[in-house]
């Protein structure tokens, strides 16, 4: 309506993205159903033959497509882990996103199920803002060593890692199996 009531031609419209994944805690409808309400509104006031429709579901496609392993460098009393990776590797979203990822921690073949404790999570460099913005419930057992497998971080894990005081996300495996996490 504004482009028409401004005069503007447009030959391309595109609504971005922001189409969310399936995370813990998070209750979303099916995709199927945001592109129905793009679709009737973009009916409502374009011309299909004059005007192209965009869309940027990446997030949503492909979140499920990657997991994020860290190894656990070191372990505080107090409840504070040290990990291989942070803020500046693959983890530079959890400044500004506010979802939970789903999580799973391993050790040597087997996934760690004890009794959950909160957890304050640093990155590697020795910057201050290299730590998660909340604390995460990880095994009370975990220890040095451990592996902990972010799920869905297929999307941006790796889109806007750096290699900051010398640390990397730049370690990459295909695993030709069904995810374990859902999404």
């Amino acid at each position: 309506m504004i482009a028409k009531n401004a005069g503007v031609n447009i030959v391309m419209l595109n609504v971005g993205g922001g189409f969310p994944a399936q995370y813990r805690d998070s209750k979303i409808a099916p995709l199927a159903d945001f592109f129905e309400a793009i679709d009737n509104q973009f009916n409502r006031y374009f011309s299909k033959s004059e005007c192209e429709l965009v869309c940027e579901p990446g997030r949503s496609l492909v979140a499920s497509s990657g997991s994020l392993l860290c190894r656990v460098k070191h372990r505080r009393k107090d409840n504070i882990l040290f990990l291989n990776d942070g803020i500046y590797g693959g983890f530079m979203e959890q400044l500004v996103a506010f979802f939970k990822l789903p999580i799973k921690v391993h050790r040597d073949s087997r996934i760690l199920l004890d009794t959950l404790d909160e957890f304050k999570v640093y990155g590697p460099t020795c910057d201050s803002s290299d730590c998660f913005t909340e604390s995460i419930y990880l095994p009370a057992s975990i220890e040095a060593g451990d592996w902990i497998e972010f799920g869905l971080t297929g999307a941006y894990g790796s889109a806007t890692t750096t290699r900051f005081n010398g640390y990397s996300s730049d370690s990459y495996v295909i695993v030709d199996r069904p995810s374990l996490f859902p999404g």
